[in-house]
């Protein structure tokens, strides 16, 4: 069943952008469950694996089918418009930015 985002009501939005915030967040994440997410990360990572192995339309383990329907959403979305991709998107694309110019700063640091 897929995500009907228009459908959503608006005090759903920001919990579902909090889901995939954390799942973008821990599928990166190398200190987890230590991180400043704590256990929220370390149980979204176990749910990320539990998911990776499963293909149950109906399972009943505690958001699994939630969670895959945000993110099949969030992954064929394209729409610049859409309330529940387009901040986390400006949100991720703005932190891989910093990111690189960290590392572009650091790199010339190491050069010079």
């Amino acid at each position: 069943m897929a995500l009907n985002v228009a459908a959503l009501p608006p005090e759903h939005v920001p919990v579902l952008q909090g889901w995939i915030f954390m799942v973008h967040h821990s599928v990166k994440c190398s200190v987890s469950p230590h991180c400043k997410y704590g256990q929220r990360c370390a149980t979204t990572r176990e749910l990320l694996v539990h998911q990776a192995g499963c293909a149950n339309a109906a399972c009943g383990t505690e958001s699994c089918v939630q969670l895959r329907q945000i993110m099949e959403h969030f992954a064929q979305c394209a729409s610049t418009e859409c309330v529940l991709c387009a901040p986390i998107r400006f949100q991720v694309q703005k932190s891989r930015s910093t990111s690189l110019t960290r590392r572009r700063i650091s790199a010339g640091a190491r050069l010079a």
